[in-house]
């Protein structure tokens, strides 16, 4: 995952740095899994790794930092955190209306409802927009990211807009929806 905030309390202890990241949602631990020198306290930076869990804690676990230099980058995550919650809170009302029609679920469910098309309701109109580019592709080895990417050109001239589009293939990937082929960067999907 990724994380833009303010790096806060840096604590080097032999090999182990720790450290906190703050943005408006909360504070987060962190530990630096390399040496990592763009590290600058009370600066932001965006950091990327995973979450894991120590001692029932959830502490983030950076594998990259890069110090953030334009506000852009702060704006972006900020409407993406907003975004998640929104979808987030979406897809709740959606379970807690299907669960108040049981009868509903089971008549789809008897009507042989496919399970692609339930799983793409799931996914944001720009990750369909990918995925439907690369369902057209009939290749063999798949189609590049790059071609990918130049069906949508406004994601080619900002690196956060580059962010998100990395961000998709890696969901796309991950849901299944899409898989590497010849290399990471060959792509095709799942199911035509």
């Amino acid at each position: 995952g990724c994380l833009v905030g303010v790096v806060k309390n840096v604590t080097v202890q032999g090999c182990q740095i720790t450290c906190f990241i703050e943005d408006h949602t909360g504070t987060i631990k962190a530990e630096v899994m390399a040496k990592l020198s763009s590290l600058n306290e009370n600066r932001y930076a965006q950091v990327f790794g995973s979450i894991r869990y120590q001692n029932a804690d959830k502490i983030f676990m950076i594998i990259k930092s890069i110090p953030v230099n334009d506000a852009n980058v702060i704006t972006c995550h900020l409407l993406q955190v907003i975004c998640k919650r929104l979808e987030a809170e979406s897809e709740l009302k959606k379970q807690v209306s299907s669960a108040n029609s049981a009868g509903e679920a089971l008549v789809n469910a008897l009507a042989g409802e496919d399970e692609m098309h339930t799983a793409t309701t799931r996914i944001t109109t720009f990750q369909e927009a990918v995925l439907n580019v690369i369902k057209t592709d009939d290749s063999e080895y798949g189609i590049s990211k790059k071609s990918i990417l130049r069906q949508f050109p406004s994601y080619q001239e900002h690196e956060v807009m580059l962010c998100h589009f990395s961000q998709t293939i890696e969901y796309l990937t991950r849901e299944g929806f899409i898989y590497p082929t010849i290399d990471q960067n060959y792509l095709k999907a799942a199911s035509n």
